[in-house]
């Protein structure tokens, strides 16, 4: 354990820097303003790839035929242990996109990993984006990304961590330029996912008006983005707003991040952005956790065996409020309700210890908030 402690602390330094108990419809958004349909990007034209042309290089893409993202059937879990399975199956047409980066998870053995994904990019990749698919068009590139490993050889540094970030750009600049046609898309990451993200979106997107007519919302989790880090690309403070930012770092909130924590740290004297998506879903706070039933490096938990389906819904298991104490900004989750029957304590164990908090389940505990805010977003954004 302390190993693993030691080589998952580095992954901060990039994180850092850089009623009814099933779940909810997804809702339309409403508008009163009425923009064009963003045209197609065309700075990219130029860029050919052979790494992501057609499907090659990627884990989940709507032309594969066996898609990571296409298997979605959800075990829901009531509150007082009433359990019901729900079908689903990808949207056939969906309106948008989203485009995925996945934490370092990577077990191989080098620095840098190679583009054959093991089962804990695979596991990851599911966990934290396959259910999105039930809305949008799901795009999650593989990339040479900083291993496991690679962490306690030093590998957060320029060389490592640009071949990563170089991977993702050639992805992004192949997907604006072979499949995006001037739609709608989502930007989503986690830790090393989201610092390579941010970067993008401050260098490819936030200075670009062609692309960010394209965004319906940037989705930054496990990270700590300072307010007004992007000029042009606002913090999110509706489901009914597109073209702007969603992140948080998630804690236990009996157990708030003291100085020293990894997450939840703006910098330069400037709070971090936290969006608290139970709010934008207009739950009140109740989030809506997804879990993956096969355990994972990231998105598992203890107490749910035994399911058939891939994944488990626990809708309103949870409160997140949007929390500040000394430096750090953080969403803080508590149990919902006391007479809870569901295993919603193990959720709220910091693993990894109280300087990391929730960080393994930061994309599955308001789960199926994101997805319905996202929905709402893109169409606001198509209007």
């Amino acid at each position: 354990m302390h190993r693993l402690l030691v080589i998952l602390a580095v992954i901060a330094v990039l994180a850092t820097g850089c009623s009814d108990d099933g779940p909810k419809e997804r809702a339309a958004g409403k508008t009163t303003t009425t923009e064009p349909a963003p045209e197609p990007y065309t700075d990219y034209d130029d860029h050919r790839s052979e790494q992501y042309a057609g499907t090659s290089n990627w884990i989940c893409h709507p032309d594969l035929a066996e898609d990571e993202c296409g298997e979605l059937d959800t075990t829901v879990v009531g509150a007082d242990d009433e359990r019901r399975v729900e079908k689903a199956e990808p949207a056939e047409d969906p309106g948008f996109d989203c485009f995925y980066v996945y934490p370092t998870t990577s077990t191989d053995p080098g620095i840098n990993s190679d583009l054959d994904v093991d089962a804990s990019e695979i596991d990851t990749v599911r966990s934290q984006v396959a259910r999105y698919a039930s809305v949008c068009r799901v795009f999650a590139p593989a990339y040479r990304q900083v291993t496991l490993a690679g962490l306690s050889k030093g590998g957060f540094s320029g060389q490592t961590l640009g071949l990563a970030y170089g991977d993702v750009l050639d992805a992004w600049k192949t997907y604006v330029n072979d499949f995006n046609e001037g739609r709608g898309v989502v930007l989503i990451g986690h830790s090393q996912g989201s610092g390579h993200l941010s970067r993008l979106l401050s260098e490819e997107v936030d200075p670009e008006p062609g692309l960010r007519s394209l965004l319906v919302s940037a989705v930054l989790l496990g990270t700590s983005v300072a307010e007004g880090q992007l000029k042009d690309i606002p913090t999110c403070t509706s489901a009914e707003q597109a073209g702007c930012l969603m992140s948080f770092s998630s804690y236990s909130a009996a157990m708030a991040p003291a100085e020293g924590a990894l997450f939840g740290r703006g910098g330069k004297g400037k709070r971090a952005v936290c969006v608290n998506p139970a709010e934008l879903a207009g739950d009140d706070g109740l989030a809506d956790v997804v879990v993956p039933a096969k355990p994972s490096l990231v998105g598992g938990t203890p107490g749910l065996e035994g399911f058939t389906t891939p994944f488990i819904s626990l809708p309103g298991a949870l409160r997140a409020e949007c929390t500040t104490k000394g430096n750090y900004t953080f969403l803080g989750f508590e149990q919902a309700v006391a007479a809870d029957q569901r295993p919603v304590a193990d959720l709220l164990e910091q693993r990894l210890g109280p300087s990391w908090g929730l960080h393994l389940l930061d994309a599955n505990l308001a789960q199926d908030d994101l997805i319905e805010v996202v929905a709402r977003q893109a169409e606001a954004h198509r209007r």
